[in-house]
């Protein structure tokens, strides 16, 4: 589903609703992304299989307490491997309303997920799984920059945050890859 629910078809009701336009535009990169030469390589190269997931919403999907708050990232990507798994969970997500981001949970989340990652390996008596959260932002660096004071693009990105000017599904996918090589 790309588009949200119509009002002009009242008795057709969709779980989880259609896509609002940050989770489509993401749908909608990541799809490009995978049918250029470039994201098929880097899939190839690694040996890695791609799923991505709508996440259910609070209270049926996966979801992590975060600051005494259940957080429910929209989408999970999940690349699979024969001798390793990647599993990001990504929300595009606005920010102007939320707190800077080196204060914000969600943001922050990028660090944190690393204690659930540990977790689950010692559990599971492996090593092979990684955990990743990112933020795609629907708010413009140049807003950004005026309500945080936070006016670069690494800055943000160092923080697990993507602007919508950014080729993020290659920026993170190669991030995520990259960084096991």
């Amino acid at each position: 589903l790309l588009l949200g629910q119509s009002a002009e078809d009242p008795d057709v009701k969709y779980s989880p609703p259609g896509l609002n336009e940050g989770e489509r535009n993401f749908v909608q990169q990541l799809r490009a992304y995978l049918h250029t030469n470039e994201g098929q390589e880097i899939l190839t190269t690694h040996d890695r299989e791609l799923f991505l997931l709508r996440n259910q919403s609070r209270g049926r999907g996966v979801g992590f307490l975060v600051n005494d708050e259940g957080f429910f990232p929209d989408f999970i990507l999940w690349l699979k491997g024969a001798h390793r798994q990647d599993i990001l969970f990504i929300e595009p997500h606005g920010l102007l309303m939320d707190k800077h981001p080196d204060t914000n949970p969600k943001i922050q989340f990028y660090k944190e997920i690393k204690n659930y990652e540990h977790t689950l390996n010692s559990r599971g008596h492996r090593d092979d799984v990684s955990l990743h959260s990112y933020i795609i932002s629907q708010t413009s660096l140049d807003q950004l920059g005026q309500h945080f004071n936070v006016n670069s693009k690494s800055a943000w990105n160092s923080w697990h945050v993507y602007l919508p000017d950014q080729e993020y599904a290659s920026l993170i996918l190669h991030d995520v890859l990259l960084s096991h090589t």
